[in-house]
């Protein structure tokens, strides 16, 4: 499911243990957190998920030498809160979230926030008909420079505050599909979005005249 980049610290660091098995190297552990043994070099990590799993909250926090997830046979079909997911996630390059059933998801709150390393990630079967939270979803995602969310709908959501903030490096970003109402948050979304060109950000201006606030 994923690898640890060899030379990076010694361990994963706590991973969320609910409702999942976890693998490595093919033994299972067991322990009441998991951590990777501390020599170095590469693992080959598995876990195995409950069928009905609900809840993904908090389940990669902090795991800071992971380079790439693939999710291979993943049943996200129940699952509402993707909160901080990936949170802190500061190595991770690549997600392969195609697997991904989205349509229940109600909260993606700083989702893959301080991703530090991120540079290829495609949203484009997510269905977020029936979130209503994506403040700090890709806050501080230094290593985008392109970002396609016009698959995006966005007519649920209550609040946009620090989304994009600190994307530094993002050239691209089209959010065509937004639909922001009157009394959406959307504090500080693109500050320090400093190459975002203002003609791609139309949507918000009727809004907020300081959207791109530096």
């Amino acid at each position: 499911m994923g690898h640890l980049e060899k030379g990076k610290k010694k361990k994963l660091k706590e991973l969320n243990k609910l409702n999942t098995e976890l693998y490595i190297n093919n033994k299972k552990f067991e322990y009441e957190r998991y951590f990777i043994p501390k020599s170095k070099g590469e693992y080959n990590i598995k876990l195995k998920f409950n069928f009905n799993l609900t809840d993904c909250g908090y389940m990669f926090p902090r795991c800071e030498n992971i380079i790439e997830i693939n999710f291979t046979n993943f049943n996200s079909k129940y699952i509402t809160n993707m909160e901080r997911m990936f949170y802190r996630c500061i190595y991770l390059k690549t997600i392969n979230l195609s697997p991904f059933n989205t349509e229940n998801v109600t909260n993606m709150r700083s989702m893959f926030s301080n991703c530090y390393n991120l540079k290829d990630i495609d949203l484009s079967l997510f269905n977020t008909k029936n979130v209503n939270n994506m403040s700090y979803m890709f806050h501080c995602c230094f290593g985008l420079k392109s970002l396609d969310l016009s698959s995006f709908n966005t007519k649920n959501v209550t609040d946009m505050s620090f989304m994009f903030y600190h994307c530094k490096n993002l050239m691209t970003l089209n959010v065509s599909s937004f639909d922001i109402r009157k009394d959406t948050k959307i504090l500080s979304i693109f500050t320090n979005c400093t190459k975002i060109l203002d003609s791609d950000l139309h949507a918000f201006h009727r809004f907020d005249k300081k959207i791109m606030t530096k």
